[in-house]
């Protein structure tokens, strides 16, 4: 999946991409008694879950207290032919930083499962689809945090509820300059013009001499 970072020319950064691909198996998963299954959550319980839900929150690492955005105010989810696609503008210090140091490792969703079915993969692995969700969240993963790609992973929300996350690798794309390294570059850049003018001024002293 990708995940695209753009600077904007109002200070923010706007961040698009997909959280879960839809109507797709997952890798394989070990659940907390080591059992393995495959999963996959339909567009239809996408398309609920974001009808269902007007304040999913976008956070870092699962975290409550640092809440990003949510879609009562900036975060615009859809369902596409991908899946399941953010969108949000926003100004967070933290996520800029993590875009320029190369430190964003994936994205992830949390959800609560409502109502599954379960079938049978060729290989005998148990396929879980899901028909129905609650998702509460939708997490930018910044090292190091890394995602668990292969496990199923349990967390609590502000209301101690519990919940499941699904963490997946992302293919980043940054667009954002660097101003510290930019500084830098100007920095040395005036450094070797006022090293050139010297050597210029010494040359036309020697030349007068």
């Amino acid at each position: 999946m990708k995940l695209q970072i753009r600077e904007l020319e109002n200070g923010k950064i706007r961040l698009t991409g997909w959280a879960n691909i839809a109507n797709q198996d997952s890798k394989i998963l070990t659940d907390s008694d080591g059992s393995q299954f495959r999963e996959q959550v339909t567009n239809e319980a996408w398309e609920e879950a974001i009808r269902e839900n007007d304040d999913i929150k976008l956070l870092i690492n699962h975290d409550w207290n640092k809440v990003v955005d949510s879609t009562k105010e900036n975060l615009r989810l859809t369902v596409d032919t991908v899946g399941l696609r953010y969108d949000v503008e926003t100004d967070c210090d933290e996520l800029i930083r993590a875009a320029k140091s190369n430190k964003l490792t994936g994205t992830s969703f949390g959800f609560r499962s409502l109502k599954s079915d379960t079938e049978t993969c060729r290989d005998g692995i148990p396929r879980i689809i899901q028909d129905k969700i609650r998702v509460s969240e939708i997490s930018i993963l910044i090292a190091p945090k890394q995602p668990a790609y292969n496990t199923k992973v349990e967390c609590r929300d502000v209301e101690n509820i519990e919940y499941e996350v699904r963490d997946s690798k992302s293919d980043i794309q940054v667009d954002i300059k660097d101003t510290e390294q930019e500084e830098k570059r100007e920095e040395v850049s005036q450094l070797e013009l006022d090293k050139y003018k010297a050597f210029i001024t010494i040359q036309k002293l020697k030349a007068d001499m």
